[in-house]
């Protein structure tokens, strides 16, 4: 079974259908643990999330990811798992951006009627801890989805589903929360190979980072709008110790999000795949406020 990194954790979602359309396993109550890690490359065009272009600061990372994950069926229709995760990202330009994450994660997933074709659905909810460079933005995050698993085809699969995230964080302009949907579709190949598209639409909050002082000492005068349409205020330690200026300021502002992802997935050998995507993100804030911003992100996968 080819990992995929998506949207959602694919390789999980794949295992859904191993479990409800294998043998039974009614009578057995034995834990089954699985070890799952990555190591992604990525590149953000926008990683200030800034509405100026003189703002938008590009940024590479690597993140690498471990997993464990111990799930038990409970009946031949339902089973239950509960997931550990650890991860770091190092940025290359904005070193203080750069997290180390640890969480815990339950996941329920049903299936209504047996079958290849039958759809299965997925309740999860999972609370993690993010350290990074600087302690304002040190955050206690919640999240929590449901969706359903398609098999329209021997070949295409389609996942759809509502998710509620809420943050915590030291500094309040980074206390955030959006309600989201998201939609997916994947296309497996003959040759063990996946192409992927993603849509996900959320209400919610963002934060942004801009100048509030140029780097030769000049005011700014043009930020009036962001200031109107901010909930919160905040001088942004990362930006201000990476860059030439001291005055970097944080908004926090209400807004809408699109998020597109296409991606392609090639497994690699049994317990192993290549994942290659890029995302294109727009978020649409009051006083027509538009934040943009390209990811690129290649991963190697490995289940243990």
């Amino acid at each position: 079974m080819a990992l995929t990194k998506n949207i959602l954790p694919r390789h999980l979602l794949l295992l859904g259908f191993t479990i409800f359309v294998g043998p039974s396993h009614a009578e057995e109550t034995d834990i089954e643990w699985f070890k799952d890690g990555d190591i992604s490359l990525g590149h953000n065009d926008n990683i200030s999330q800034a509405l100026f272009d003189r703002d938008k600061i590009a940024d590479n990372f690597i993140e690498v990811n471990f997993s464990l994950v111990a799930n038990m069926d409970l009946t031949d229709f339902d089973a239950i798992a509960l997931k550990g995760f650890i991860e770091h990202r190092q940025h290359e330009v904005i070193e203080d951006l750069s997290r180390s994450t640890y969480g815990l994660q339950f996941i329920y997933r049903w299936q209504y009627t047996l079958g290849y074709f039958q759809p299965f659905f997925q309740f999860n909810t999972s609370i993690q801890q993010d350290k990074y460079g600087t302690e304002q933005r040190d955050s206690t995050g919640v999240k929590s989805q449901f969706f359903m698993t398609n098999r329209l085809t021997d070949a295409i699969i389609l996942v759809s589903g509502l998710e509620y995230w809420q943050q915590y964080a030291e500094d309040n302009v980074f206390d955030l929360y959006h309600q989201r949907i998201f939609v997916s579709l994947d296309y497996n190949t003959k040759s063990d190979a996946t192409y992927y598209g993603a849509y996900s639409f959320s209400k919610g909050e963002i934060w942004s980072s801009g100048q509030a002082v140029f780097c030769n000492g000049a005011d700014t005068n043009d930020i009036f709008p962001i200031i109107a349409a901010s909930i919160e205020m905040s001088p942004d330690n990362v930006f201000s110790n990476a860059l030439c200026s001291d005055d970097w300021l944080a908004y926090k502002v209400k807004a809408d999000t699109h998020t597109l992802k296409l991606g392609y997935n090639t497994a690699l050998w049994d317990s192993s795949a290549l994942d290659i995507s890029v995302s294109k993100i727009l978020s649409k804030a009051v006083w027509n406020l538009d934040y943009e911003s390209l990811l690129y992100n290649i991963s190697y996968l490995v289940r243990f």
